[in-house]
């Protein structure tokens, strides 16, 4: 059982070399970012509200309520789903408006769709090589709120495409780089969408096809359900003005609400900082030559920060980030209040994270560090880690310290002041640093055995299986 749904063991979708996994793929920084309300809960120009931030996250009671439906619903039906397409439960519920009859339709939908699509293996890095290197679509920097960008410039498909009518490479190249970042570039709970921006420059009308047009339509928009944030269209030329009006009917309404039209590149930059765009989009990058190992880079993230660094501008960006999670972490769940608000809201990390956090001074939390304590314990016992071993990457971190955990590990403030913390759950602070020790010989004043920070976990985690 995984979010309430029974869940079938699921085909690798993505597969990536080690090396072949940029570095700033996810910066560290993100784990610390906490959204604010109008982020998750994004309020279109129309009244409408959509939901952007759904796992490892409080949902509303009519939320919740309408998920135990959709949970009896599958259950009754005696359906099971991918772990994939139960965590998006909530999204295929947002896009049938809480009807469940349809949002279940739509679930085996994305089931039929995964099981035939990945039937013969993952999308590799291997073999889409070629075609990444094309620059047609590529992962190019972060928006000011950290959501990964993906630039897309039909001008660059070859003429051959167009003549065999090949919207399969198209297509495919655009689930590579949905699944790359749902496992790389996202993190559950603080930045789980991305934003699209669309070059037109030199795109004739000729070079276009309806018909393929609605089939790339068709798999991202119902297979890739609520990722994405916003759609940039730059350079718009008045005769793709003229056939923009049937693209934008093939839309649903929300949809139409996430499309912005942009007259100036420059306008970009009040979303964007200039180190995250190209020249030609208002950036100060120079234009891309190489596409893949994406080129994406750290920090400032937001338009009005200074020089290089962090999200604020005022730090280094920390390089790894995608070393942090385990693919189930990657991944995320949904709320359940049968679970405690901590086990809600808690990720989950690789043994090796502590390590990276530590050594990057960044605040380790409660979940890593049970997480590095129970891959020492397993070590020290000549057992193989259950979190290493489970990690469907099999990618090397940063090797943990050998030195006993005596790490302060809080939740750092939120950004916002309140009393929650940044990677979610209560801002807990020990009295001292002593209190972090993994020992049975607690004091009054310590966190007691079988607590958040003990090294005995709160569940087993062995056996479960990342995909």
């Amino acid at each position: 059982m995984e979010n309430g749904f029974r869940v079938l063991p699921e085909p690798l979708a993505v597969s990536v070399a080690q090396e072949n996994i940029a570095d700033f793929s996810l910066p560290a920084e993100v784990f610390s970012y906490a959204p604010p309300p109008d982020i998750v809960n994004c309020r279109f120009k129309n009244g409408d509200i959509e939901r952007k931030i759904y796992c490892n996250t409080e949902l509303t009671e009519k939320e919740l309520e309408e998920l135990r439906d959709l949970q009896a619903k599958v259950k009754e039906n005696n359906l099971q789903f991918f772990p994939s397409i139960s965590v998006m439960a909530a999204r295929y519920l947002s896009r049938s408006r809480g009807d469940v009859a349809k949002a279940q339709k739509l679930m085996k939908e994305t089931q039929e769709w995964r099981q035939e699509y990945f039937r013969s293996g993952p999308v590799d890095d291997k073999s889409m090589w070629d075609d990444l290197q094309l620059g047609i679509i590529y992962f190019c920097g972060r928006d000011k709120d950290l959501r990964p960008t993906i630039v897309v410039r039909p001008q660059r498909i070859p003429q051959q495409w167009y003549k065999e009518k090949r919207t399969d490479k198209i297509i495919r190249v655009l689930i590579f780089c949905m699944e790359y970042m749902i496992r790389y570039m996202i993190v559950p709970g603080k930045v789980e969408n991305n934003c699209v921006i669309v070059d037109l420059r030199d795109v004739s009308l000729g070079l276009q096809s309806g018909a393929q047009l609605k089939e790339i339509y068709s798999v991202m928009s119902h297979h890739y359900i609520g990722r994405v944030y916003r759609f940039y269209i730059c350079n718009l030329t008045p005769l793709l003005k003229k056939m923009g009006g049937w693209i934008t009917n093939i839309l649903t309404d929300r949809q139409r609400q996430k499309l912005l039209f942009v007259d100036d590149v420059a306008d970009l930059r009040q979303d964007f900082h200039a180190n995250q765009l190209e020249e030609d989009l208002g950036g100060t990058r120079p234009l891309e030559k190489v596409f893949f190992p994406f080129p994406l880079k750290g920090g400032p993230f937001q338009p009005d920060a200074d020089g290089g660094g962090g999200a604020s501008g005022t730090t280094e960006s920390v390089r790894g980030g995608h070393l942090l999670l385990t693919a189930d972490g990657a991944r995320g769940r949904l709320w359940d209040n049968t679970r405690t608000r901590e086990d809600n809201f808690a990720l989950e990390f690789t043994p090796e994270a502590y390590g990276l956090l530590s050594k990057s001074d960044l605040p380790v939390p409660p979940e890593c560090l049970r997480a590095h304590v129970l891959g020492r314990t397993a070590t020290t016992n000549g057992h193989e880690s259950a979190s290493t071993a489970t990690t469907a990457d099999n990618v090397k971190a940063e090797p943990s310290p050998t030195a006993e955990s005596e790490v302060t590990c809080i939740f750092p403030p939120a950004l916002d002041g309140s009393k929650e913390g940044a990677f979610g759950g209560p801002l807990i602070v020990p009295e001292n640093e002593d209190t972090m020790r993994c020992t049975d010989d607690l004091t009054d004043g310590a966190v007691k055995t079988g607590g958040f920070f003990s090294c005995r976990p709160c569940c087993d985690t062995t056996g479960r299986t990342a995909v």
